[in-house]
């Protein structure tokens, strides 16, 4: 599968998920078209639910908003 490819994908999105082990996070960063959103939880099993009800919200409230064109990532 191709390096823009992977992620969680919603509604057009995707989102890049990171373990920070100092903090003991998972770390989501979702790129739009108005910078992007943020997000951090501390279970794996809530990373989908919290990544699908952040852009739910967001997109109620920033309608005109859309998911950025993926960047290629070197291997």
């Amino acid at each position: 599968m191709p390096a823009t490819e992977r992620g969680l994908h919603y509604r057009g999105f995707t989102a890049r998920v990171y373990y920070d082990e100092e903090e003991g996070e998972i770390i989501g960063h979702v790129p739009t078209t108005h910078g992007g959103l943020d997000f951090r939880v501390t279970s794996f099993g809530a990373v989908e639910p919290h990544f699908k009800a952040l852009i739910d919200k967001y997109l109620e409230d920033h309608p005109e908003t859309e998911p950025a064109a993926p960047v290629s990532q070197r291997s």
